[in-house]
């Protein structure tokens, strides 16, 4: 028998599932490698939580989840978004103002993206693939696009609130004054709340986009790999660049008000029990 679906139920399952491999990584910020492990293990166990909750509490399946391959333009277009926000800024900016591109990304680009694969695909296969389209049959479309990119903001936040607090002991001990330990961190992590909150959002929001156009979570699942690949990659290398940074986080949020304003979004018919 079907039980209807309720998001606080799939949200308990989820971050269960999932948030203690994030809270745990948040304690070993110093290796790099274990706390990639650990968030991907929890990227990994968004779609065990999904599995879970669609195959044994709801029982009413994966139909919506969007299992087309895809076509070749779809992944052409996720490749030129990825060398938009992160490839041809970057050597813009060393052009401009030399701050040495490691050619080292490349290699570590291609290395994680293909390691950020399978992690990838089981965040979207939770959110975009399952979440979005339960959302999308008890609300209009772009409010469930829009509660869908909250509830993946907050599903973020162990790993951006424990990168904030990190960044507030790290400035507490650079000024040589452990008194102020907890002011940093307060102040570090109102900002990572108040300023990450929205393009973090619109983030979600262009892949939401993503996954809507293509109907294959397969090209969702392209684009997340290759965006963290490529990202970390920037990182590993030390070639990462506040300012391309910057860029990202500004071209998200321009993209998502284009998205949510100009496309129509309904004229997609998604039904979980297509």
């Amino acid at each position: 028998m079907m039980r209807p679906f309720s998001l606080r139920l799939y949200l308990l399952i989820v971050f269960a599932c999932s948030w203690p491999f994030q809270i745990a990584g948040v304690f070993v910020s110093q290796s790099l490698w274990l706390r990639w492990l650990l968030n991907s293990t929890s990227m990994c166990m968004v779609s065990i939580g999904t599995f879970i909750a669609g195959r044994y509490l709801f029982r009413d399946g994966f139909a919506a989840t969007g299992w087309s391959k895809g076509k070749w333009r779809d992944y052409a277009a996720v490749f030129g978004l990825i060398c938009l926000l992160w490839i041809a800024p970057a050597y813009l900016i060393d052009f401009l103002s030399p701050y040495d591109v490691s050619e080292r990304w490349i290699g570590w680009g291609v290395l994680l993206s293909v390691l950020t694969f399978v992690p990838g695909f089981g965040e979207e296969f939770g959110w975009r693939g399952y979440m979005l389209p339960h959302l999308m049959q008890q609300m209009s479309t772009r409010k469930a696009v829009n509660l869908h990119a909250v509830v993946w903001w907050v599903w973020h936040l162990p790993v951006l609130v424990g990168g904030a607090v990190q960044g507030g002991l790290a400035a507490a001990r650079q000024q040589n004054s452990p008194d102020h330990s907890v002011a940093a961190i307060m102040a570090t992590s109102l900002v990572v709340l108040l300023f990450g909150m929205i393009p973090a959002a619109a983030h979600a929001i262009v892949i939401a986009f993503i996954w809507y156009r293509s109907r294959s979570v397969w090209v969702a699942t392209t684009y997340h790999a290759l965006y963290d690949g490529v990202r970390d990659a920037f990182t590993v290398a030390g070639s990462q660049n506040s300012l391309v940074s910057l860029w990202v986080s500004v071209l998200f949020v321009a993209l998502a008000g284009v998205m949510l304003w100009k496309v129509q979004w309904e004229s997609v018919n998604v039904s979980a029990n297509s």
